[in-house]
């Protein structure tokens, strides 16, 4: 560890972060002094010791595919992002809720908590594309396609440095066309938040172990910091870390000075870096809610929710459950809660085979301290991501195992390939093979999200999500009705997020002459039920109607615009 003058810097950044809490310093100037503090951290270490610092050397070919396999995963992320997912779903809106607070002057505080108790830093990663763009949604779900690449470039530097060039291609292949990452990539959540930390504190810190490169180990202390100032999930990133360091206690692949040097700084780091929102806890603790406590099985207050659905009050009972709810979401069960992922397991029918080789491989090849890694990666994100948590599997709870599975089915995929060019199978069937597996998950992709819920009114969405889709980007629209029993629609989040300015009323069909009155204040949008369509193609303006279908009730409905004047 050398003591000098980027050391200095980052203690005196880390200063002037605390000295915000008691003054009222810009925000902006905060955030700058903040990143400053990180930098000047980790640049203070130096590089290396006892191992002199390596060289890996990039091919042609490579390159070329790695640039193929992003491109290919942009495309996938970005058309049609607005249109789909087509659910705007409460808690994706009330990430751009937050997010949008950094659109005002003067921003929020940095290190206080918002929703749900998320430090208010997370949703700067969320807010800064709608700085950018026009169009809201698409600037709330653009920050998850940026987050959702930058894991995608993250995952095939990591699998190459623990398994090798040919792996990593695979891996990011495979990834890119990954039907679960692409959807939370698609989505406004902060879910990927997570997954882009995890992935990239995963490999700083095997660069950095391998390399005994004590900057390595800092810059991963650094983002798993960062991880513990977004989507909660990434929490798993200093227990895995932990985890890892006391198991390799009891080999002999590093001596124990090492490792103790190794856990101080990563943990060192993470804990500068975490420090300003620390501050902020103790200062305001009534306000702090920690959201991973709260969905823990062992949570007193979720103890009857537990029992109830796994129908016994045992825990040996209600644990073997847990396990065996998770364990299906591999192969044949999709998430509990539909509106936040897609109806698909996590390894699909095309990928299985490559992913149970995979698994076992790493079984064999477990004395491996870098496997043991990735080993401990998948058990833990399992155990705390599902197994001990509400409702399994609840996808949300599960995206920091994104990055993993496609790696797992890359070393799958190689090992398999080896065994076929065994055979003196031509290279290039191989070649065909994994091509056929990528295009099958992309068709699969493709069929879920621009087919199947393109089909005209049958998809799965609220009737409310149709008019906000078809007044989030018309200010002439000043007014919108719903003639159905269902107040809480006209107060749903995404109001507030699309269109605040909008009047909203959920009034009953005698009160249908009310109409009348709005259209004199600007364009009407509504729904109504299809009895009233008769009633709303009788009136003398410029009007017009068409009719869905509501996929889960069967019932059809009617969304209508009346134009004023």
């Amino acid at each position: 560890m050398v003591l000098n003058k980027a050391l200095l810097v980052s203690v005196l950044a880390w200063i002037g972060c605390l000295y915000s809490h008691f003054t009222a310093l810009p925000q902006q100037l905060v955030l700058v002094l903040w990143l400053l503090m990180i930098a000047a951290m980790i640049m203070s270490f130096s590089g290396a010791f006892h191992r002199s610092a390596e060289t890996i050397s990039w091919s042609r070919r490579e390159l070329v595919l790695l640039g193929v396999a992003l491109l290919l995963g942009l495309g996938l992320r970005l058309v049609s992002l607005t249109q789909f997912p087509l659910i705007l779903h409460n808690d994706e809106m009330s990430c751009g809720i937050e997010a949008k607070l950094f659109l005002n002057h003067p921003w929020p505080q940095l290190f206080s908590p918002g929703w749900y108790g998320h430090p208010k830093i997370g949703f700067l990663l969320t807010a800064w594309p709608m700085m950018i763009f026009d169009d809201r949604l698409f600037g709330l779900r653009f920050s998850s396609v940026f987050l959702g690449m930058l894991s995608l470039l993250g995952t095939f530097l990591c699998c190459r440095r623990a398994f090798g060039s040919s792996t990593a291609i695979v891996a990011v292949f495979l990834m890119a066309v990954y039907h679960w990452h692409i959807h939370y990539s698609r989505t406004g959540f902060h879910y990927m938040q997570a997954a882009c930390m995890v992935v990239w504190s995963s490999y700083f810190f095997i660069s950095g172990v391998q390399r005994l490169s004590l900057r390595s180990i800092a810059a991963s202390g650094a983002i798993g910091g960062l991880g513990l100032l977004v989507y909660s999930a990434s929490q798993l990133t200093p227990v895995l870390v932990g985890s890892w360091l006391v198991l390799e206690l009891f080999s002999k692949n590093y001596s124990a000075r090492n490792l103790f040097r190794f856990g101080a700084i990563w943990f060192g780091v993470c804990l500068f870096v975490y420090s300003p929102f620390l501050i902020d806890q103790v200062l305001n603790f009534d306000q702090f809610n920690n959201r991973a406590s709260a969905v823990l099985i062992f949570a007193p207050q979720n103890f009857d929710h537990v029992s109830s659905v796994a129908g016994s009050t045992n825990w040996i009972a209600i644990i073997s459950y847990q396990i065996l709810r998770s364990l299906e979401f591999f192969v044949t069960a999709s998430d509990t809660a539909a509106q936040y992922g897609s109806e698909i397991p996590l390894v699909d029918m095309f990928l299985l085979l490559p992913f149970l080789v995979g698994l076992v491989t790493l079984l064999i090849k477990g004395r491996n301290a870098t496997v043991r890694y990735f080993a401990m990666w998948l058990m833990l994100a399992v155990l705390f991501g599902s197994i001990l948590t509400l409702d399994p599997p609840f996808s949300p709870h599960w995206v920091v195992v994104l990055p993993l599975v496609p790696i797992i089915q890359a070393v799958g995929t190689v090992r398999i390939f080896r065994w076929i060019k065994k055979l003196r199978f031509p290279s290039w069937g191989c070649v065909v093979i994994l091509s056929a597996l990528v295009a099958s998950s992309v068709f699969q992709c493709w069929t879920y999200y621009l087919i199947r819920l393109n089909s005209a009114g049958d998809e799965p969405v609220p009737r409310r999500d149709w008019v906000l889709r078809d007044i989030r980007n018309k200010p002439e629209v000043k007014s919108v009705v719903s003639f159905f029993d269902s107040p809480d629609d006209v107060r749903h989040e995404a109001y507030q997020f699309l269109r605040p300015d909008v009047e909203a009323y959920a009034l009953p069909p005698t009160e249908f002459p009310k109409l009348l009155s709005l259209v004199k204040h600007g364009t009407v949008v509504g729904i109504a039920p299809i009895e009233m369509q008769q009633e709303l193609d009788s009136l003398d303006l410029h009007s017009s109607s068409a009719v869905f279908r509501d996929k889960w009730s069967g019932e059809q409905f009617v969304l209508f615009r009346i134009n004023q004047g």
